[in-house]
C-alpha cells in the first residue's frame, strides 16, 4: 500500500568539498628529550580529504627493531636506548599532496660512579692515585669530597675530571672520599674509605754539643719502639626510650673519635621475658639478635620494633671498624616496655617547625618551636627525614635537651628535596608528628663544604666583653706559670738519669724490654700464619684473637681456644661445629698450647643469632 505525501522535500547542495591537501591543525613538538629505559610518544597528526596515509622513517638509520609502535595521535617508541637519538619525520599523504615534520630525539642517561674499590690503605707521606669510571649523558659535572668538605682548598690535592692524585699523603686524609657525578638527570656519588698507616717516629740527630759530651761520636741511637695500631673505641652504653607498645628507639654515643674510622653499627637486644616472669626467676633470657640494618657512622639511634609489650629487654651496640673487626658496648640497663592505655593524654606536646634553611649541598637547617607542659618534661626530639621523591622508612636523628630550637642535619644528597617531620620526647613517650616540611639541599657547585653538623642553641651574645679580656689575661699567667714548672722537672728529670746511669747499664736492652713487654700484649697476626692450621682467611687478611664478649663462658672449659672468622656483613647464621656460633664458612677448631700455658681465646664475633629483628 503507498501513499503519496502533500509535502515536498528539496535537497540543493550549495557547496561541495574537494579534496584536500594535508595539513596540521597544530605544530607538533620539534623535539623531544628522553632518558634511558623509558618510554617516548611522538607526536604528529595531520587532516586532509581523504584522510591521509602516515608514513615514518629515520633520517640516516632505522626504526627501532620489535620496540615502535604506530599510534592514531604519533609514534611510539619503547625502552629508550643510545641508539634511538636522531631525528625521525612523519610523512601525511593523499591524493592531493603531502605534508612532512621532522622530530628531533635526545637521548639522556643518569650518572653513574664506579670506583672499582670500596677500601684502600696508604702510608703517611706516600703519593695516591685514584681514578673512577664516571659515564652518563650529558657529560657529568665531577666533583670530590673527603669527610664531607670539597678538596679543591687542599693544595696536596689535585683533581682532573674523575682522577684524584693525594701527594703527600697526611693523617688527616684519612676518612670517608666521595666522588659526585652530576647531570640535568639525576646526582650520584661512590665513596672510597681512606686509611692512612701512619709512618715510624725517630729521634732527632744528636746536635754538636751533645757530640761533644761523647768524645766527638754520636751516641748510640735508642731503638725506636712501633707505633701502637689504634684502638678500636666501643660506643657508650645505649639508652632506651619507648616509642610506643612495641617499639623504642636505642640511643648511643661513640667517645673520642681518635681510634679507627667506624665503617657501620649493628643494635642486637635480648628479650628476658614478662615483668612478672624476671620478678621471680633468674632467666638469661633469649638469645642475642642482630637487626638487619647496617646503620651508618654518622647515626646515633635506631628503631626496634615487633617488639613485646609488658616484656623486660636488654640492648647493646655493636661498632665495625675499618679493619672488620668489631667492638660491643656495654649492655644497657633492663628496659621494661609497658603496655599503656593513657598514651594518648599522656604525650608531651609536639613541637612546630617554624622554618628550614639550605646550608650547603649536602645539609639544611630546621628551626623549631616549642611550648614546654607545665606537668610534663622532656628529654629532647626526635627528627624524621626522608626524600620527597622516594617511599620507604624515614631516617630518625636524635636531639637531646628540651632548650635547643634548630638543627643542622647534614650527609644529604645535592639539589634534593626532603620531607621533614619532628617529635618531642621523654622516657616515657613520644609526641605526635609535627608538621611536615620540606627542605631542599643547594646544587652541586664546583667549591664548597659542607657545615658542621649538631644542634644550635639560640644565643644573645653578640661581642666580647670586658670580663673575657681579664679571663683571658689570666689564662695566659697561669699558662706561663705551668711552663716554669714544666721546665724546673725537666731539669730534675735529667740529674736523676745521671744519678742512675750505672745502674741502668745493670739492666737489660731496650729492645729486650720491648719484646717484655709485648709478650703480654693482644697481636693482630697475619692469616698467612692462621690458615694453615685452621684455613680461616679474612677479606682484609687480617685476624684479631681477643677474647669474645658473647660467648657464655659459665660452663665452657677455659683451656679450649676457638677460632671464628669474622666477615663485613652478618650472616646471622649458626656454625654447626658444637661450641662454636658464627659464620659457617669458618668451620675448624684447634686446640693449641702457647708458650706452656693454655689460654681460652676467642675470635670476636657480634653475629651471635640466627635470628634477625625486622
Amino acid at each position: 500500500m503507498r501513499r503519496m505525501s502533500k509535502e515536498s522535500l528539496n535537497l540543493r547542495i550549495t557547496n561541495y568539498m574537494g579534496g584536500q591537501t594535508p595539513y596540521f591543525l597544530v605544530k607538533p613538538p620539534s623535539n623531544y628529550t628522553v632518558v634511558k629505559g623509558s618510554s617516548v610518544l611522538l607526536e604528529c597528526a595531520a587532516i586532509g580529504n581523504p584522510v591521509p596515509r602516515v608514513f615514518w622513517y629515520k633520517q640516516n638509520g632505522q626504526l627501532p627493531q620489535h620496540r615502535t609502535e604506530l599510534m592514531s595521535g604519533g609514534l611510539k617508541i619503547n625502552n629508550i636506548t643510545a641508539s634511538d637519538e636522531g631525528v625521525y619525520i612523519c610523512n601525511h599523504t593523499n591524493n592531493y599532496g603531502t605534508v612532512s615534520h621532522p622530530i628531533t630525539l635526545i637521548y639522556y642517561e643518569e650518572p653513574s660512579v664506579e670506583c672499582f674499590l670500596n677500601t684502600t690503605d696508604v702510608k703517611q707521606n706516600d703519593r695516591l692515585d685514584l681514578e673512577c669510571n664516571v659515564k652518563g649523558v650529558p657529560q657529568p659535572k665531577i666533583a670530590w669530597f673527603l669527610n664531607g668538605y670539597s678538596v679543591t682548598n687542599d693544595t696536596t690535592i689535585v683533581t682532573t675530571g674523575s682522577k684524584i692524585v693525594i701527594n703527600p699523603v697526611e693523617k688527616r686524609h684519612a676518612g670517608n672520599l666521595q666522588c659526585f657525578a652530576s647531570n640535568s638527570v639525576k646526582t650520584v656519588y661512590s665513596a672510597i674509605s681512606l686509611r692512612v698507616i701512619p709512618i715510624s717516629t725517630s729521634f732527632d740527630e744528636p746536635t754538636q754539643s751533645t757530640n761533644h759530651r761523647h768524645g766527638g761520636k754520636k751516641p748510640p741511637r735508642k731503638p725506636t719502639r712501633p707505633l701502637k695500631p689504634p684502638k678500636m673505641i666501643p660506643p657508650n652504653k645505649p639508652t632506651v626510650t619507648r616509642l610506643n607498645d612495641q617499639a623504642v628507639v636505642v640511643r648511643w654515643s661513640v667517645g673520642s673519635n681518635t681510634g679507627l674510622p667506624i665503617l657501620f653499627f649493628k643494635v642486637q637486644y635480648r628479650e628476658l621475658g614478662p615483668l612478672q616472669h624476671n620478678e621471680h626467676h633468674r632467666n638469661k633470657g633469649s638469645r642475642w639478635k642482630t637487626c638487619n640494618e647496617d646503620i651508618p657512622p654518622h647515626i646515633r639511634s635506631y628503631d626496634v620494633t615487633n617488639l613485646k609489650p609488658d616484656h623486660v629487654y636488654r640492648f647493646r651496640i655493636a661498632a665495625v671498624y675499618s679493619n672488620n673487626d668489631n667492638k660491643l658496648s656495654n649492655n644497657s640497663d633492663k628496659f621494661y616496655l609497658r603496655k599503656m592505655d593513657f598514651d594518648v593524654d599522656n604525650k608531651p606536646p609536639s613541637p612546630l617547625i617554624t622554618h628550614t634553611e639550605a646550608i650547603n649541598t649536602t645539609a639544611v637547617k630546621i628551626y623549631w618551636k616549642y611550648i614546654p607542659s607545665p606537668n610534663k618534661t622532656i628529654d629532647g626530639f626526635y627528627i624524621s627525614f626522608i626524600s620527597a621523591s622516594l617511599a620507604g622508612d624515614y631516617t630518625r636523628v636524635t636531639v637531646d635537651g628540651e632548650n635547643v630550637n634548630s638543627y643542622i642535619l647534614g650527609y644529604l644528597q645535592p639539589d634534593t628535596v626532603y620531607d621533614i617531620k619532628l617529635q618531642s620526647f621523654n622516657s616515657k613517650a613520644a609526641s605526635e608528628y609535627s608538621q611536615t616540611m620540606k627542605a631542599k639541599t643547594l646544587a652541586l657547585p664546583s667549591t664548597e663544604s659542607p657545615a658542621v653538623i649538631g644542634p644550635t642553641v639560640a644565643s644573645t651574645e653578640t661581642e666580647p666583653s670586658v670580663g673575657n679580656l681579664y679571663v683571658l689575661i689570666a689564662v695566659g699567667v697561669v699558662g706561663g706559670g705551668l711552663v716554669l714548672v714544666g721546665i724546673a722537672v725537666l731539669i730534675g728529670c735529667r740529674r736523676r738519669q745521671r744519678m742512675n746511669s750505672e745502674s741502668e747499664r745493670q739492666k737489660p736492652s731496650a729492645e729486650e724490654q720491648h719484646h717484655i713487654q709485648a709478650d703480654g700484649n693482644e697481636y693482630v697476626v697475619s692469616p698467612r700464619t692462621l690458615s694453615r692450621t685452621n684455613g680461616c682467611v679474612l677479606p682484609t687478611n687480617r685476624i684479631t684473637i681477643t677474647p669474645n664478649p658473647l660467648a657464655d663462658t659459665e660452663n665452657k672449659s677455659q683451656n679450649i681456644i676457638e677460632l671464628t672468622c669474622l666477615t663485613s656483613q652478618n650472616n646471622n647464621t649458626n656454625a654447626q661445629d658444637s661450641g662454636v656460633e658464627g659464620d659457617s664458612s669458618c668451620n675448624s677448631t684447634e686446640r693449641k698450647n702457647h708458650k706452656n700455658r693454655n689460654r681460652k681465646q676467642k675470635v670476636k664475633e657480634f653475629s651471635t643469632s640466627g635470628e634477625n629483628c625486622v
